[in-house]
């Protein structure tokens, strides 16, 4: 089972204001990133990066995300007829499954971070502090 939160919610949403803490918190670190759409499966894992016309793809595991290229070919609307980038900034959904693995969803956007706004000194750091706690280097 799948539930699907929206910043206010709507007919087919929940609003993000009634998500469980793990939930908002994921919510929070992929706005801080800019990433619009996180989308975490049950059962089927992707290992890529996509290119669409309006959304860069990246896919760890159970885990995507989703995040506006700078210069779309297709403007992209959500509910109110603002294109994403305008006034839409940040996360607009967030699909989940039920059995979450939140540990796992925060891995791929850590690393998605790393891969894609981090600066050389930042990577350093990180890689620091992943063998001190243990978790995964990314090289």
């Amino acid at each position: 089972m799948k539930i699907t939160y929206s910043k206010k919610g709507s007919k087919t949403t929940t609003p993000i204001s009634q998500a469980p803490y793990s939930v908002k918190a994921v919510w929070h670190r992929a706005n801080d990133l800019g990433i619009n759409i996180v989308r975490v499966r049950s059962a089927k894992e992707r290992y890529e990066v996509t290119k669409g016309d309006t959304f860069v793809g990246w896919h760890g595991g159970k885990t995507s995300l989703y995040k506006q290229r700078q210069n779309p070919s297709k403007p992209l609307f959500f509910k109110r007829k603002i294109a994403l980038g305008k006034e839409n900034k940040g996360m607009q959904v967030l699909e989940i499954s039920t059995d979450m693995d939140a540990q796992q969803t925060f891995d791929v956007i850590d690393d998605f971070e790393y891969n894609t706004s981090m600066s050389f000194f930042q990577k350093i750091v990180m890689n620091f502090n992943r063998l001190i706690t243990g978790r995964h280097l990314i090289s």
